[in-house]
């Protein structure tokens, strides 16, 4: 693990770097909003709005699926978008930082605090934590169903590269 550990932060959002990456200040920026932050939409898909009003057309009416028609393309020629909530210099980092496979960006625990790591540091912890059998004993107790344990080992297993035997203690 890497010795520096970058904090900033901005009101309640702050993000820690524990990667061996050095965090650009427009990276840090779009982390700092938060991981629940979403861009502003720069077009309309035309198409997934129409295809289903087509669909629901055959089925009414013929007047009344001109009329929906009708409505629709005014509803849609009418859209205005709104203004960009991000910077185009922000827009690269979000591309940079999602090309990027040696980091892994997490929320780390309550709040919005935000941890960037190197995915080898994330993999080997996760391993630990599964080896562990007290963790393992603590998150599937009686009260779970079977589905649930299926869903926890999947999730871990198809968001991992690492591939080990993964033994569920009842």
């Amino acid at each position: 693990m890497p010795t520096h550990a970058v904090t900033r932060l901005c009101g309640l959002c702050s993000v820690i770097n524990v990667s061996s990456r050095y965090l650009e200040s427009s990276e840090e920026a779009v982390l700092n909003k938060g991981l629940n932050f979403a861009t502003t939409t720069k077009r309309i898909l035309y198409l997934d709005i129409i295809a289903p009003i087509e669909e629901i057309t055959v089925n009414i009416p013929k007047a009344q699926g001109d009329e929906l028609r009708w409505k629709v393309r005014q509803v849609l020629g009418k859209v205005k978008f709104p203004k960009p909530n991000i910077t185009n210099e922000e827009k690269f980092a979000i591309k940079r930082l999602q090309i990027d496979n040696s980091i892994i960006i997490l929320p780390a625990g309550k709040g919005n605090t935000t941890v960037v790591m190197n995915k080898s540091d994330y993999f080997e912890k996760l391993a630990t934590f599964l080896s562990e059998t007290n963790i393992i004993n603590k998150y599937f107790n009686k009260r779970d169903t079977v589905l649930t344990h299926i869903r926890f080992v999947g999730q871990l297993y198809y968001n991992s590269t690492f591939k080990q035997n993964i033994q569920i203690i009842h």
